[in-house]
C-alpha cells in the first residue's frame, strides 16, 4: 500500500526555501516522528510531483537526497521506501526541568558563565565604550594583506603546529612591544590567542583555584569579573581614585591573582602612577601573587607618551610575576579575533600546554597578514591617524557636555583611551534608569554602578571613538532632553 505522502507536505512557492528542501524537510519530519513509519511505501517521483503540483526533477532531487541521508531505500521495480534503519529515530520529549531549575545539568562554573549577561546591546553608534570606529580601518588594505597571507602561506603553518601562534606574528609582537611598551621578551614568551576573553578565562583557570583570593578593581572590567568568578575565585575590591588602583589600605588575605587595567583603568580611566605601580609590584612579589596587566587600549594616550608598562618595569624573566595582556579589538577592529598575553618564562611551558588543550588559536592566515600590518609599519601609521581623531571626538564631547549638559562632569578628563566616565552632580540620580532611558532613544552607554560592586558614584561611561562630532552632539542633545525630564 502507497503511504499518501502529498497530504503531509505544504509548499510555498515563493519561500525562502527551495522547493526540493521544502519537500525534503518534511518528508524527513514525518518520518523522525513516525508518521511516516519504517517501510513506508512512497508515491512515484511522477505521481507526487502531480500531487503536489510542481516538476518530477524537484521531487526527483528530495527522494535523492533523503536516500542519501539514509531515510529512503530505493529497490528496482518495486518503489521508494522508507528505509528500516529509521526506526527508533524518534525524539523522546524532553522532561520538564525541575523547580527553580531552568538550566538542569550546568556545573557550578557553568552557572556563573551564563549568570552575567554582556551580550551585544543593541543601540546607536552614541557613546557605547570600549569600542573602536571600524569605519576609519584600513579596509582595502587589509583585504590584500589577507589576499597575499591566503596564496603565501608556508606549508608548515597549516597544520596542527604552531598552536601558541605563528613565528612571525610572535616576533613582530615582541618588536612591537619592545619600542612601544618597554616590555622586552623572547618571541616564545608571546602567545597569541583569538580574544582578550579567552585569555582571561585561560589566566584564571590556570592559576586559580576555587576558594582562592583573586583583587578586581571597583569599579572593573565584567568580562575579568566573569572568567575569575567561572574559575571560583573569591574577589577582593580594590579601590580606584584618580591615581588607579589603591593598595595602600588593604587588609584582605592576598591575593593569588591580580587584574589591574594601569594605562586607562575601566571605566574611570585613571593612568597609575608610576608611585603606585612600584608598590603593587612590591605587594605582588610579596603576596606570590601573578598581575594579570590588561593593556587594552594604551595605543591611544593623547597627552604624552604612555608610562612604561608593569611588565616592562618588573621584567619577564624568572621572578616576573606580570602577565601582560594585549589585544587588536581596539586597536583595530573586534572581529579581527586575535589577542596575545606575553608569559613570565616560568609559565611559558604549562600555559603552551594548556592552550594546546583548549583551543584558542585564530585562523593562520589572518595571523600571517596581521605580521606583515605590524612589520610593514600600517599599525603604526593607522595608530597615529585613529588617535588623532578619537583625541578631537574626546575633547568636542567634553565641550558639549560642559555646555549643553552642566549637570554631568568629568573627574577626570583622561588622559587617553576610548570612553569618559562621567558622575552626576546629584549623587542620588539612578544611572541605571537613565541610561534605560537613553537607550530607549537610541543611545548606547554603560551605566556605572552596573560596574561597581560595592558602593560607587552615579554615572555613565560615554564611548567617544565610535561617534563623529554630529553624533556626538546629538547625543549629548539626547543626554540633556533626559536631565530635563527627570528634573535635572
Amino acid at each position: 500500500m502507497t503511504f499518501p505522502v502529498a497530504g503531509l507536505i505544504s509548499l510555498e512557492a515563493d519561500g525562502a526555501e527551495a522547493l526540493p528542501l521544502q519537500i525534503c524537510r518534511q518528508i524527513r519530519d514525518a518520518i523522525v516522528d513516525t508518521t511516516l513509519p519504517a517501510g513506508a511505501r512512497l508515491p512515484s517521483s511522477r505521481r507526487l510531483a502531480g500531487d503536489l503540483g510542481v516538476s518530477r526533477n524537484t521531487v526527483l532531487a528530495a527522494f535523492e537526497q533523503l536516500g542519501i541521508e539514509g531515510y529512503l531505500q530505493s529497490r528496482t521495480g518495486a518503489g521508494t521506501f522508507v528505509a528500516a534503519t529509521t526506526r527508533g529515530l524518534a525524539v523522546p520529549e524532553r522532561p520538564a526541568p525541575a523547580s527553580g531549575d531552568p538550566e538542569p545539568g550546568l556545573s557550578a562554573r557553568g552557572r556563573v558563565l551564563a549568570s552575567i549577561d554582556r551580550s551585544e546591546r543593541p543601540g546607536g553608534r552614541a557613546f557605547r565604550p570600549g569600542v573602536p570606529d571600524v569605519r576609519l580601518f584600513p579596509h582595502d588594505l587589509w583585504g590584500r594583506l589577507l589576499r597575499s597571507a591566503a596564496r603565501s602561506i608556508e606549508p608548515q603553518y597549516c597544520g596542527y603546529g604552531h598552536f601558541c601562534g605563528l613565528p612571525v606574528l610572535q616576533a613582530a609582537v615582541a618588536r612591537h612591544l619592545a619600542e612601544t611598551r618597554g616590555v622586552v621578551a623572547d618571541p616564545s614568551q608571546v602567545l597569541v590567542v583569538s580574544s582578550a576573553q579567552g585569555a582571561l578565562d585561560l589566566c584564571a583557570r590556570m592559576l586559580i583555584d576555587p576558594g582562592d583570593v583573586a583583587g578586581l578593581e571597583d569599579p572593573g572590567y565584567k568580562g575579568a569579573l566573569v572568567a575569575l568568578l567561572g574559575a571560583g575565585a573569591e574577589i577582593a575590591d580594590l579601590p580606584v581614585d584618580v591615581d588607579g588602583v589603591d593598595l595602600g589600605g588593604y587588609r584582605g588575605a592576598l591575593p593569588k591573582l591580580i587584574y589591574l587595567t594601569p594605562s586607562h583603568q575601566y571605566p574611570l580611566g585613571a593612568t597609575l602612577s608610576l608611585e603606585r605601580r612600584l608598590a603593587i609590584l612590591d605587594f605582588a612579589r610579596t603576596a606570590g601573587a601573578h598581575i594579570v596587566e590588561d593593556d587594552y587600549d594604551s595605543e591611544f594616550h593623547y597627552r604624552s607618551r604612555p608610562i612604561p608598562a608593569l611588565a616592562g618595569l618588573d621584567g619577564l624573566e624568572g621572578a616576573g610575576r606580570v602577565i601582560y595582556l594585549g589585544t587588536f579589538a581596539k586597536t583595530m577592529m573586534p572581529s579581527i579575533r586575535v589577542a596575545f598575553l606575553v608569559l613570565p618564562k616560568p609559565l611559558v611551558t604549562p600555559f603552551r600546554m594548556a592552550l594546546r588543550n583548549t583551543g584558542q588559536v585564530p585562523a593562520a592566515v589572518v595571523q600571517a597578514a596581521l605580521a606583515k600590518f605590524l612589520d610593514e609599519g600600517h599599525f603604526r601609521a593607522h595608530i597615529r591617524r585613529v588617535g588623532a581623531i578619537y583625541r578631537r571626538r574626546r575633547d568636542f564631547l567634553v565641550e558639549q557636555l560642559a555646555a549643553r549638559c552642566p549637570q554631568l562632569v568629568p573627574d577626570p578628563v583622561p588622559d587617553g583611551g576610548m570612553q569618559l566616565a562621567v558622575f552626576f552632580r546629584d549623587p542620588s540620580v539612578d544611572d541605571r534608569a537613565f541610561a534605560a532611558r537613553l537607550a530607549a532613544r537610541g543611545i548606547d552607554c554603560t551605566p556605572l554602578a552596573s560596574l561597581y560592586r560595592g558602593p560607587g558614584r552615579a554615572g555613565l561611561a560615554l564611548g567617544f571613538a565610535i561617534p563623529d562630532e554630529a553624533e556626538i552632539a546629538a547625543g549629548v542633545a539626547t543626554i540633556a532632553a533626559v536631565c530635563r525630564e527627570i528634573g535635572l
